[in-house]
């Protein structure tokens, strides 16, 4: 593994504890990009691509990092601001632990990820701890997200960190794409409708609301 896959995890792992550890709902949407161009670019790093490799699996490759980018990086975040806008506040204030706690557990399942990557038996001879830990840690921060949040946006994102941990996962073990990688991908589209489900919910309320209004105006 290159000295630029280790960059990458690394700043995965730090997006992540950043997304859990901030209230501000748009400062989340913009690190779940950061994050989607991360995991564009580490199946490159990684090492997966070589010259000897067919040309249709190096197209493989470049699908399934340009699918990650445009659905993750750009359609989610796109559908996410607008269902913000929607919104009276921009900020998770109730969230059913306090941030103080927040960050103690998520230390606590990040040692608990790189303890699991060290002595869990995986499928492959010498997978990479580094990779795996973050994956690992990954998960259990996106599911413990997802899980301590009350408003849906937050618990959207809360799933897209879970994909991002299958996503890293499925490399880390196969270095090649799989259908590990493939369902998260999918996961991403089952996260865009159900943003989509918000904004539709949302726009239902405010014309309930605006007729409403109306027939008070009326009387």
């Amino acid at each position: 593994m290159s000295a630029y896959a280790n960059l990458l995890l690394v700043m995965l792992m730090a997006v992540d504890l950043y997304m859990v550890s901030t209230t501000r709902l748009d400062a989340c949407i913009r690190a779940c990009i950061i994050q989607a161009m991360i995991l564009a670019t580490l199946p490159f790093v990684l090492g997966g691509i070589h010259p000897d490799m067919a040309f249709s699996e190096q197209m493989h490759f470049v699908i399934l990092a340009g699918a990650t980018q445009i659905v993750k990086g750009v359609v989610i975040p796109w559908l996410l601001f607008r269902a913000l806008r929607t919104l009276s506040s921009n900020r998770e204030f109730e969230p059913f632990m306090s941030l103080h706690y927040s960050q103690l557990i998520n230390c606590a399942l990040c040692g608990v990820g790189f303890w699991g990557a060290a002595v869990l038996p995986w499928p492959v001879e010498h997978p990479h701890p580094l990779a795996l830990g973050v994956a690992l840690s990954t998960l259990l921060i996106g599911l413990y997200m997802a899980i301590n949040r009350k408003k849906a946006i937050s618990q959207i994102l809360g799933y897209l960190v879970i994909e991002s941990g299958l996503f890293v996962a499925g490399w880390a073990l196969l270095k090649q794409p799989s259908s590990l990688m493939e369902l998260g991908v999918l996961l991403d589209l089952l996260v865009a409708a159900m943003v989509m489900g918000i904004l539709a919910t949302r726009m239902d309320a405010a014309a309930d609301d605006a007729r409403d209004g109306n027939g008070g105006g009326d009387e």
